[in-house]
């Protein structure tokens, strides 16, 4: 069984809410107008008014790490080699992948 994700409040948002401005001008030929505000969801947590805080993962990245052999002798002739991938069940690793 999964353990429950933590959550922490998200920055763009008010409770998955956030106020988009509408301008509307009164004519092409005119700037004048006005401005409305309409209320939609927030694109960073969905509407949800959290985000998930992932443990699998640093800064959205996942670092791996592996033993690899400098040929054939005694263990100290062995070194690490190191990558990382993008995290994919966080915001801030789909954020990463889209570079």
């Amino acid at each position: 069984m999964e353990s429950p994700h933590a959550y922490e409040d998200c920055p763009d948002c008010d409770r998955g809410r956030v106020e988009v401005p509408l301008y509307h001008r009164q004519s092409f030929d005119q700037d004048s107008g006005y401005i409305e505000t309409r209320s939609e969801d927030c694109e960073r947590c969905e509407g949800e008014g959290r985000l998930v805080i992932c443990e699998d993962c640093t800064d959205g990245w996942i670092h791996h790490e592996r033993p690899a052999s400098l040929g054939h002798g005694p263990s100290e002739h062995f070194t690490y080699e190191s990558w990382r991938e993008p995290c994919e069940s966080c915001e801030k690793g789909r954020q990463n992948d889209e570079q």
